[in-house]
C-alpha cells in the first residue's frame, strides 16, 4: 500500500487538529510554502460535524464520474481515476452539510496563493477543490457559493465563502468545519483502478447564517456541485460539474 494513502485529519477554522498522519506531505509534490492572506470571517465556534449530521432533514446527491460531467478542459480528463466524486449536499436548520468521497491521482495540488482568483483566463478555480453553488431556481440574481479549499498538500483545509446573500464578504468561514480521511473504494472504480489513485472521504459544514436567509433556502433551488482538478501545471486543469433542481425541506414545511 502506498504511504501516501494513509492520512486522517480534522480541521476547524478556529483550530487545527491532526488525528493521525504518516504521509500527508507525500500526497502532492511540494511546489512552495504559500502564505495565507485570506481573511477569516466571524468568531463563531466551529460546528460539530457529528451533531450537524444528526440534524439533516433533506439532501440531494451528486455523482461526477463520466466524460459527460467534464465541463471545462475535457481533453485533460483521463478517466474516473484522474478525477471523480460522489457526494451529498444536506440541509439542516442551522447549517449546510456536505459529505462524500473523491478520487484524484494527484490530490491537494494548490501552487497558487488565491485559487479563487486565478491569473489564468478561463479557469474559475486554480487548484484542487470542491465548489458548491445554490441559486434561486426562478432567477439568476440570487446565488450562494462556497468552496472546500484543501490547501497545498491538505496542510490546512478550510471552507471558503465566495458569494453570500447575507452581506458576508468573501473569505474563510470562521464557524465552519471540515474533515478529511482515507476513502473506501467507491462503486464506480474497480480495485485495480483504485490502486492507481488516491481516495479521500470529506465532510464539511457551513453555518446558514453566513450563507443566506431561511426564506431563500426554503424555496426551489438549483444546486450545483463542481470538482476542480489540476495535476501540477495549470494546463492540466479540468472541471466536472452536475446540477440538480431541489426544494429543500428544512423546517418541516
Amino acid at each position: 500500500m502506498k504511504a501516501a494513502t494513509r492520512f486522517c485529519a480534522v480541521i476547524c477554522l478556529v483550530g487545527f487538529c491532526v488525528l493521525g498522519a504518516n504521509g500527508s506531505d507525500l500526497l502532492t509534490p511540494a511546489f512552495s510554502s504559500l502564505p495565507d492572506d485570506g481573511p477569516v470571517l466571524g468568531t463563531l465556534a466551529p460546528l460539530d460535524l457529528n451533531e450537524i449530521a444528526e440534524e439533516i432533514t433533506d439532501s440531494v446527491t451528486f455523482k461526477l464520474d463520466t466524460y459527460a460531467h467534464v465541463r471545462a478542459m475535457p481533453w485533460n480528463w483521463r478517466g474516473a481515476g484522474d478525477a471523480s466524486m460522489e457526494c451529498q449536499v444536506a440541509f439542516t436548520p442551522t447549517a449546510l452539510y456536505v459529505e462524500g468521497t473523491f478520487a484524484d491521482d494527484y490530490p491537494f495540488c494548490q501552487p497558487m496563493l488565491r485559487p479563487s482568483k486565478p491569473d489564468w483566463w478561463g479557469i474559475g478555480y486554480g487548484a484542487d477543490g470542491i465548489e458548491f453553488i445554490l441559486e434561486d431556481a426562478t432567477t439568476s440574481t440570487r446565488t450562494v457559493r462556497f468552496l472546500l479549499n484543501f490547501s497545498s498538500r491538505a496542510v490546512a483545509p478550510r471552507v471558503e465563502l465566495a458569494q453570500s446573500l447575507t452581506g458576508t464578504p468573501p473569505g474563510f468561514v470562521g464557524g465552519a468545519a471540515i474533515e478529511l480521511r482515507d476513502g473506501e473504494v467507491p462503486p464506480w472504480l474497480s480495485r485495480e483502478e483504485a490502486a492507481q489513485t488516491e481516495l479521500v472521504h470529506f465532510r464539511a459544514a457551513v453555518p446558514l447564517s453566513v450563507l443566506a436567509s431561511p426564506r431563500f433556502l426554503n424555496a426551489p433551488l438549483r444546486v450545483t456541485c463542481r470538482l476542480h482538478d489540476r495535476d501540477g501545471d495549470i494546463s492540466t486543469y479540468k472541471m466536472l460539474e452536475a446540477t440538480e433542481l431541489h426544494k429543500p425541506v428544512i423546517f418541516g414545511q
